[in-house]
Formats: structure tokens, sequence, C-alpha cells
């Protein structure tokens, strides 16, 4: 997978691009520099949704709900952080990417969808002065995590968080 590229023209050379690349198996990084009459062989990957089955320490166990055909994945191959990993819950919908090989598809990482719904599990009480604009309070939603949310959002409520950045959107 490429994370950087980086070009470097001289004046009376030939042009070189620079390429950070990420291995989608081992995660090792590499860094390679092409010139214009080389090639390179480009990789395929596919995305297909699956549904959260269920997780244990180094492993999550994901099914298509199409096929039903389940697939694990090593947890390390989340993608973003294994923080994430504390979102999951049963029957969320996620995307895997497989890479395409010569045995067929192989799954390599997964993501979480973009926003999805919590129930508040617990809340503190309110921060900052209502008279002074919106008054917001913290809350729990599993595992401990905790957002800010709007003062009028109570225990048992149903929220829908962004995931990427842990932040409230609206109520469920």
């Amino acid at each position: 997978m490429v994370t950087k590229i980086d070009s470097h023209f001289t004046g009376r050379g030939s042009a070189t691009t620079k390429f950070e690349l990420k291995d989608i198996i081992t995660g090792k990084i590499i860094v390679e520099r092409i010139r214009p009459n080389e090639s390179f062989e480009v990789s395929t990957l596919t995305d297909k949704p699956y549904t959260y089955l269920y997780s244990d320490k180094k492993k999550v166990y994901l099914y298509n709900p199409e096929t039903y055909e389940e697939v694990e994945i090593n947890a390390d191959k989340v993608e973003g952080n294994e923080k994430y990993l504390q979102l999951l819950e049963d029957n969320m919908k996620v995307t895997v990417s497989f890479l395409e090989t010569e045995k067929g598809l192989n799954p390599i990482s997964f993501r979480l969808p973009q926003m999805h719904a919590y129930e508040v599990v617990g809340a503190t009480s309110i921060v900052g002065n209502a008279s002074k604009g919106t008054a917001i309070k913290v809350v729990e939603i599993r595992n401990g995590i905790q957002i800010h949310v709007p003062e009028f959002v109570n225990i048992g409520d149903k929220i829908v968080i962004t995931l990427n950045d842990l932040k409230y959107l609206k109520r469920a």
C-alpha cells in the first residue's frame, strides 16, 4: 500500500519518484525509487461488507450477511488503531479489504463504519455554564469510552457518534 509519494526532477537527469510502501500483510515499511522507464505490479484490493460476530484477544470473527461465509482476521489488522476494537458491537457492519492472490481472496484488514449508534450507560454532571452557551456533559458509552454531549442526553438514550474522532453527532 502506498503511504507517501515524492517526485524529484533534476536539471539534466531523469525524474525519479520515491514511494513509501507498507506491506499490507506484514506491516513492514519500505522505500522504493522508480524511474520513468521502470514498471511495477499493481495489486488489487476488494472491499466487501461484513458483520461483526465476536472477538477474542487476538482474532476478530466476521461474517458475510449475503453468503454467511465466516472470516477471521487478526485483531491488529483493524484500520486506524487498535483502540477501535473497543468500539465493536454485536452485528456492527464493517468493511473487509481482501487482496487478490493466486490462492483466491485473502482478508488483510477491516474498518469500522464512519458513524455508529451506541447506548449511553453512564453520565457525569454538566460541564460549563448553561447561561454562556451550550452546556455539555460527559457520558460513557461502552468499555469506559467517554464522549462529550449536549446536556439533554441522558442515560439509556441512543446517540450516534463519529468513530474516527469519537464526537457526538446526533440522537439515534
